[in-house]
């Protein structure tokens, strides 16, 4: 570490970090993680509970938003140099490109929450979570070694356990979000189902989303697998009438045959959204 930043006031190191795009990234899952506390804190009591849930996904299309100008600002850019027939070539295979990035998906459904969608509160689970994670993992890597200038994360009780947590939940909070938007999808069914508002919107856009996430997903695909098996076992009971198993049979085919269209184009390939 050079002997200007050592020699530098906390607040001169953290303005020199502020002006990164990184710090930009973090600004906007700090937002998701302030807007869920307060949004959760303040449900059916306030009159800011609306706001607080908009912000939510404000802070979410940032986020997201700048991870997905970094993967393809410069792609667009090149685009306008291209002759038309190399456009064409490029546009396919981007296309393709684009709905396998998670990044891009959650741009996309943070997006649909955001300007086309009631206030559904099982959807900024999912956003919590993963906007959680990436604080602590930026306050552990970024801020600490940058504005306090800590070397060693585990000479720092607090840091040490930050990281530890970090460390140890990983899998975790990655079948936990999973199994939150499966969660989602079930529940937009049954707003379908009661005939909610935009409720057909909302569903779409979460079925679209949970089947091309089993493309760079394995943990979503495992998820899927395991919600299947129960519900075999479910179904299987000899007190279910045939009626109710044919149709589930019938569903169950037409879903996984949309599933496997999207899957079997491209190997899984587990991409983190950071």
């Amino acid at each position: 570490m050079s002997s200007n930043v050592g020699s530098s006031t906390p607040t001169s190191r953290f303005l020199a970090l502020a002006k990164t795009t990184k710090f930009t990234w973090f600004l906007g899952h700090f937002l998701v993680v302030l807007s869920s506390t307060f949004y959760w804190l303040s449900f059916r009591v306030t009159s800011l509970t609306e706001v607080w849930y908009r912000l939510i996904f404000v802070g979410a299309l940032e986020s997201f938003g700048v991870l997905v100008y970094q993967s393809y600002g410069k792609y667009f850019k090149k685009k306008t140099e291209a002759t038309k027939s190399e456009k064409q070539a490029d546009d396919a295979i981007q296309l393709r490109l684009l709905f396998r990035d998670e990044n891009v998906l959650y741009l996309l459904l943070s997006t649909t929450w955001l300007v086309l969608s009631p206030r559904i509160a099982v959807a900024t689970v999912p956003f919590f979570i993963i906007s959680l994670f990436h604080v602590l993992t930026y306050t552990v890597n970024d801020f600490a070694s940058n504005v306090l200038l800590v070397n060693d994360v585990k000479s720092h009780p607090y840091l040490k356990f930050l990281d530890s947590l970090v460390t140890q939940n990983h899998e975790n909070s990655l079948n936990a979000i999973c199994n939150s938007e499966i969660l989602c999808l079930f529940y937009n069914i049954l707003r379908l189902l009661t005939f909610r508002s935009r409720s057909l919107i909302t569903l779409a856009a979460i079925f679209l989303f949970v089947g091309f996430k089993c493309q760079c997903s394995a943990h979503m695909k495992r998820a899927v697998a395991k919600l299947e098996v129960r519900l075999d076992g479910l179904i299987a009971h000899p007190s279910v009438p045939p009626t109710v198993k044919s149709r589930y049979t019938s569903i169950k085919l037409f879903i996984r045959r949309y599933f496997v269209t999207a899957t079997s184009t491209a190997p899984v390939q587990e991409k983190k959204s950071t």
